[in-house]
């Protein structure tokens, strides 16, 4: 698999045309091979393929995902071969990115250590547990990515230009985050024991307590994605990086703590409380991102108070 990542630098051309509001020419050629590639792995499902089989078809996947790009950038009248290597602007770029590439592995830390640790300090049934219920809370987590890659690029343009549309507006995706990701946590509290056991049956019954918890961590996580991008925009990387370390030590603490007494459920909460910290409570502590917290806040704030209001009013 470590094949894919030699053509990943190809991934520049899917921020290119994210950055021209133009993702449907990224779009389009990333969905025809995931397609491929799924019908490639029920197909191997169906023959019991070897297990290296699907690693190839995960390295293919990404390979012919690059030389779509690539095809894309030339359709749309550039030309790669143009590009030339420009050693100032690359170290510019790595001093301005160094930290989100340390966040992005605490991210990644916080975000699996926990099946790690169950596997180590219980057994490998409860990770199997476990792994079926985040499978079906992580899902969601699509949908910030998404509605970021569309909207963000045009909504950072007009900070420049009108700096109060811009606030209001982020503002109000914040808002639409926070609608969408309790929705979606309180669907789930209910409809999480038939879930389980239509997708994965009813061996799988403790998954239904796991995913109870975790699927309320999208509330923190959906609000984080839009903050990660606005931290970019306003040269806060540093931020970043600082939230994502105290979460991968949380998370980390939390799990040896919880996973000994409370198994896949108390990793479950130990991540909730890890995402909550790095994605909400952290931006309180720093001046510069007090803002920030304040927007999230009013988010929150927005969507538990709305009901009553409209509760009072009916009663008058």
């Amino acid at each position: 698999m470590s094949i894919a990542s030699i053509s990943q630098a190809l991934d520049v051309v899917n921020c290119f045309f994210q950055a021209k509001v133009r993702s449907r020419h990224a779009v389009v050629p990333l969905n025809v091979v995931f397609v491929f590639a799924t019908t490639a792995r029920i197909v191997a499902v169906f023959m019991r393929a070897d297990l290296l089989v699907f690693a190839w078809i995960a390295a293919l996947e990404v390979l012919f995902g690059e030389i779509g790009l690539a095809i894309s950038y030339a359709r749309f009248r550039l030309s790669i071969p143009r590009w030339s290597w420009n050693l100032d602007r690359a170290k510019a770029l790595l001093r301005e990115s160094w930290p989100l590439l340390i966040s992005t592995l605490m991210i990644s830390i916080y975000m699996r250590c926990d099946q790690v640790l169950l596997g180590t300090l219980t057994s490998k049934a409860a990770v199997g547990q476990y792994t079926a219920a985040i499978r079906l809370s992580e899902i969601w987590y699509s949908i910030p990515i998404i509605i970021c890659t569309s909207v963000m690029p045009k909504l950072l343009k007009t900070r420049e230009e009108n700096p109060a549309r811009y606030y209001a507006r982020l503002q109000r995706l914040y808002e639409s985050m926070v609608l969408v990701s309790v929705v979606v946590a309180l669907i789930t509290q209910f409809a999480a024991p038939l879930i389980v056991r239509i997708l994965y049956g009813p061996q799988f019954g403790p998954a239904t307590a796991i995913l109870r918890v975790h699927i309320w961590a999208g509330l923190f996580v959906f609000v984080g994605s839009i903050s990660a991008t606005q931290f970019v925009h306003e040269r806060l990387t540093v931020s970043i990086m600082q939230r994502s370390l105290l979460g991968a030590v949380l998370n980390v603490v939390l799990n040896l703590l919880w996973i000994p007494r409370w198994g896949g459920v108390g990793s479950a909460v130990a991540t909730l409380i890890s995402y909550s910290v790095a994605a909400y409570f952290a931006d309180a502590f720093e001046a510069r991102t007090r803002h920030v917290f304040r927007m999230k806040t009013q988010a929150y704030l927005k969507f538990w108070v709305t009901p009553f209001r409209l509760l009072q009013e009916a009663k008058r």
